[in-house]
């Protein structure tokens, strides 16, 4: 890309695509510059074979994000990954690994499956100073073989030692899609860990989760988080109007502490007191669309 602005927009992939290191429906790596996709949606299968290189990844729009990239109103209902699948996975994005990223009115409709971290929609999150992930929803089934990761939106949060320090926004989102793993699990985040030297702070403002989750420790919205920093703690937690339905777990965080706020269990998410409670947000983002009760009884978007 040379340091220049690429932009997508409107395009559809329906083709089955299987790559070697990173793999996208609409663009397999966008490597320096800023990439800007619009209105994108994949359809088509997306596999990778196992390559044993360090970061690899596969998502229904970009596989892997090493540049800085901004991915608004897209779709994914292709299936990503399989069993056998040994790289990270996201409905969107399988790696955010650049500066700045931006995932704004997303869905995932598609099962990603994999042995890696992964999640309906990014897989992993491992550099990036102020990403962004907002008004996104995942509707699939989030299946982890031997998984140490998986999570509704975000599989993991986890930096190299290396970077000095991270910040990563979820908010405003929602998963009712099914999460699987044999290993931490969570309705919104499957974990944060990593080595960074100093801070790596990840916010969870307005969201929530619906889906049903399976795997140890498991979270109603976050699997765990890991202080494994250089003998001093690295990563932190910041949650604000989080909630999760009682009966797919039985804590909101399955491992760790929370440094501010509190993750909410509820009894139902399919009342108009409940979108109230999201709508009632206080400080509302003029980004952040509106809730409203969907013809399936959950809480959507207007």
């Amino acid at each position: 890309m040379n340091g220049e602005i690429v932009k997508i927009n409107n395009c559809i992939n329906k083709a089955n695509i299987y790559g070697n290191q990173m793999v996208g429906g609409i663009v397999g790596d966008g490597n320096n510059g800023t990439i800007e996709i619009n209105e994108c949606k994949n359809y088509g299968t997306i596999d990778i074979k196992d390559n044993g290189l360090a970061y690899s990844g596969i998502g229904g729009i970009i596989g892997v994000g090493t540049s800085d990239a901004i991915v608004k109103n897209c779709e994914n209902y292709g299936t990503i990954g399989k069993e056998d699948t040994t790289e990270y996975a996201g409905g969107i994005i399988g790696v955010i690994n650049g500066r700045q990223t931006e995932i704004s009115n997303c869905s995932n409709f598609g099962k990603v499956t994999s042995k890696e971290c992964l999640g309906g929609i990014v897989g992993l999150y491992r550099i990036g100073e102020n990403v962004k992930i907002y008004n996104n929803t995942n509707l699939a089934s989030i299946e982890g073989v031997s998984t140490i990761y998986a999570g509704g939106i975000i599989g993991s949060c986890n930096l190299p030692a290396y970077t000095s320090i991270g910040s990563c926004y979820i908010e405003n989102c929602y998963n009712i899609g099914s999460v699987k793993t044999n290993g931490c699990v969570g309705g919104i985040c499957g974990g944060i860990g990593g080595y960074a030297y100093k801070d790596m702070k990840i916010y969870i403002n307005n969201c929530y989760n619906a889906g049903n989750l399976t795997g140890n420790p498991k979270g109603g919205a976050v699997g765990s988080i890991n202080n494994n920093g250089w003998g001093q703690k690295a990563q932190y937690l910041y949650t604000n109007n989080v909630y999760y339905l009682s009966t797919v777990a039985e804590s909101g965080l399955g491992r760790g502490s929370i440094d501010e706020g509190e993750i909410h269990s509820v009894n139902s998410v399919n009342t108009a007191d409940f979108v109230n409670t999201l709508n009632n947000y206080e400080q509302y983002p003029a980004e952040w669309k509106k809730w409203k009760l969907g013809e399936d009884g959950y809480p959507t978007f207007e």
